[in-house]
C-alpha cells in the first residue's frame, strides 16, 4: 500500500493521541473501550471510532489475518479494510493476550496490563519510538481479556536482523539513540514524581526457583564455571543492583531484534512488546542491545564507542552528573544480573531451548570478557560490593 505522506503522517499521529487519551483506557467514563475477545468482534463501527473517522465511512469487510509464529504471549492478528468510497486504511495490528490459564503459568495479567499502562504514558509524552496505540482494553479485576489496536509497523518498516545477524553500525547507532530518546524523555521523576507508577521491570524479579529449574534442565550442557557463575550473581544480585548508578528512567525491559523495527533505510527504530517494561536504568536495556543480541565480536570492536553515543545522546546524563565512567560502571553489573535474565526467561516454554541456552552463554562470554579471569570473578564481584560509590 502507498504510505502517507509525511506531513499526513504527523497529523495522524497527534489524532491517534488524542484517541488514545479519549477512547483507549477505562478512566475515560464518556468512551469506554468496546470488549474485544476474538478478531471477529472488530467491526467497521470500532475502527471508526478508533481511527478518528466519521460513521459509515468504513466498508465491510474487516479483513483478519493472523500472524502465527510471532507472538509466544498473545495472538496476533493483521486487520485490512477499505472505506466505502474505496480509499485504504492503514493496515492495524490486534494483539490479544492470553489469558493467564492458557499460558502455562508463564504470563500474568500484569504483564498486558503494564504493557496498556505503558502506551498510554509514551502518548501522552508523545513518544517517537513506540506504535501508535489506536485502542486498547480490558485489565479489570478478574478479566483475563486484554488487547491492543496498534499501528502496522511492519508497513513502514521492517524487522532487520534475527538472534545470530550482526546488526551493522549504521543500525546500532540508530537503535541507540532511539533507545537514549526514550530515557531521556522517561526519567520518572520528571514524568511520575508523585512515583503513583510503582513500576519495577518485570523480568528483574528474583526467582530462585527459575534458577534452580535452569540449570536443571541444562547440566549437561553447562559448564561448571557457568554453573558457578550463576550462583554466585543469584547471591549478590540485590547487592549488585544497590550499585547501579544511573538515574531511574522508563526502560524497556525486553529490547530483543524480533521487538525491534527499522525503517528500510534503518534511519528510525520503533519497540513493540511493551509487557516487560518498568523503571529501571538505562543501562540496562543498552546491556540487552550489547552484550545479549549484538555477536561478540561486534561488540568488542564497537561497544565502547556506541556506549560513548548513547552516553552523548542523553544530555540529562550531564544535568544529574552521570559520567561516561558511571555507565561503563553499570554496564558491567548488568552484564553480570544478565546472567540471571536467561533463566527467568527460560520459565517460557514456547521459547525454544535452544535459543535461550545460546543466549544464557553469550552472557557468560561477555562477563568473561570484562572480568578475563573467573576464578577471582568472587573476589572482583566482592570488591564491586565494597566500592563506595
Amino acid at each position: 500500500m502507498t504510505l502517507p505522506r509525511t506531513r499526513d503522517r504527523e497529523e495522524t499521529k497527534t489524532r491517534d493521541i488524542r484517541v488514545s487519551r479519549a477512547h483507549t483506557f477505562a478512566d475515560d467514563v464518556a468512551h469506554p473501550a468496546p470488549r474485544i475477545e476474538k478478531s471477529a468482534d472488530v467491526t467497521p463501527a470500532i475502527l471508526e471510532d478508533a481511527l478518528g473517522l466519521p460513521a459509515g465511512s468504513v466498508a465491510e469487510p474487516v479483513r483478519r489475518m493472523p500472524l502465527s509464529g510471532i507472538g509466544t504471549s498473545c495472538r496476533l492478528y493483521r486487520l485490512s479494510a477499505k472505506r466505502v468510497d474505496g480509499g485504504a486504511l492503514p493496515d492495524l495490528i490486534l494483539k490479544i493476550g492470553v489469558p493467564a490459564e492458557d499460558a502455562t503459568g508463564f504470563w500474568s495479567d500484569r504483564y498486558f496490563r503494564r504493557e496498556m499502562e505503558v502506551y498510554r504514558l509514551l502518548a501522552e509524552e508523545r513518544s517517537s519510538v513506540a506504535p501508535a496505540c489506536y485502542l486498547a482494553g480490558g485489565g479489570e479485576a478478574g478479566d483475563p481479556v486484554y488487547y491492543l489496536l496498534l499501528e502496522d509497523c511492519a508497513v513502514a518498516a521492517q524487522p532487520q536482523f534475527t538472534l545470530d545477524e550482526s546488526w551493522g553500525r549504521d543500525a546500532l547507532e540508530t537503535l541507540v539513540t532511539a533507545m537514549a530518546s526514550l530515557h531521556e524523555s522517561g526519567l520518572r521523576d520528571t514524568i511520575d514524581p508523585s512515583g503513583s507508577r510503582d513500576w519495577r521491570p518485570l523480568l528483574e524479579l528474583d526467582d530462585a526457583d527459575c534458577l534452580s529449574r535452569f540449570v536443571r534442565r541444562f547440566a549437561d550442557r553447562l559448564t561448571p564455571l557457568e554453573r558457578e557463575l550463576c550462583a554466585l550473581v543469584a547471591a549478590h544480585a540485590p547487592h549488585l543492583r544497590s550499585l547501579v548508578r544511573a538515574p531511574t528512567a522508563l526502560i524497556h525491559g525486553d529490547l530483543h531484534p524480533l521487538n525491534i523495527f527499522f525503517a528500510a533505510d534503518q534511519s528510525s527504530v520503533k519497540f513493540i512488546d511493551w509487557q516487560f517494561a518498568g523503571w529501571g536504568a538505562g543501562a540496562a536495556d543498552l546491556a540487552d542491545v550489547l552484550q545479549l543480541y549484538t555477536p561478540a565480536i561486534d561488540r568488542r570492536v564497537l561497544g565502547r564507542d556506541l556506549a560513548r553515543l548513547y552516553h552523548r545522546s542523553v544530555p540529562l546524563h550531564r544535568e544529574r552528573n552521570y559520567t561516561f565512567d558511571d555507565l561503563w560502571h553499570d554496564l558491567g553489573i548488568f552484564g553480570l544480573l544478565n546472567v540471571l535474565k536467561l533463566p527467568r526467561l527460560a520459565s517460557n516454554p514456547l521459547l525454544p531451548a535452544g535459543t535461550v541456552l545460546r543466549l544464557f552463554k553469550r552472557a557468560c562470554l561477555c562477563v568473561a570478557d570484562r572480568h578475563r579471569d573467573w576464578p577471582l570473578l568472587d573476589d572482583q564481584i566482592r570488591r564491586l560490593l565494597d566500592d563506595p560509590r
